[in-house]
């Protein structure tokens, strides 16, 4: 599944609410009912899936069975984590890989966000505090081809691979 292109190890770890989708939920009475996903984002992580590993985590399991099928259509694995954990669950995985990049939007993503090994983006629209602590602050909002601009940068400044290839036929 990965294509090591600079004898690292990588993952991309992305949370699903406020990154991937809005930051906003639809209810019924029945509960939550929708979530809005934008367009690209899973284009750009079906291209860059086989080239790191790519895992789509989110702390909602009231709407985990929405987030699992819009991730199944992508093609790339989902695993729920509590955003108490997340920090926690993520630094585990840092003896399996040399890098992590994380997508995250809320203000409990900053634990993640300072973990040494961790190179860090959120949404324009993300939580202020968390933007004053991350790698990269984006210019998309969360569900807007956020997580696009962020596999742009990921390209250019770390895997050193024209994301432009991405769209060759």
């Amino acid at each position: 599944m990965k294509v090591n292109l600079t004898k690292m190890n990588r993952i991309l770890i992305v949370d699903v609410d406020g990154t991937l989708a809005k930051p906003y939920f639809i209810y019924s009475s029945e509960g939550k009912k929708y979530k809005f996903f934008g367009p690209d984002d899973s284009g750009f992580l079906k291209s860059l899936n086989g080239i790191i590993d790519i895992l789509i985590i989110s702390a909602d399991s009231r709407g985990m069975s929405i987030s699992k099928s819009r991730v199944n259509d992508i093609g790339i694995d989902f695993k729920l984590v509590k955003s108490i954990n997340r920090a926690s669950f993520i630094n585990s995985l840092l003896v399996k890989y040399d890098q992590v990049f994380y997508i995250g939007d809320s203000f409990f993503d900053i634990p993640t966000a300072k973990l040494a090994m961790v190179i860090s983006f959120a949404p324009a629209d993300a939580d202020s505090d968390l933007l004053s602590v991350v790698t990269h602050r984006l210019k998309r909002f969360g569900g807007d081809r956020a997580v696009s601009e962020a596999i742009k940068i990921i390209c250019k400044n770390y895997l050193k691979i024209d994301y432009l290839k991405f769209i060759e036929v």
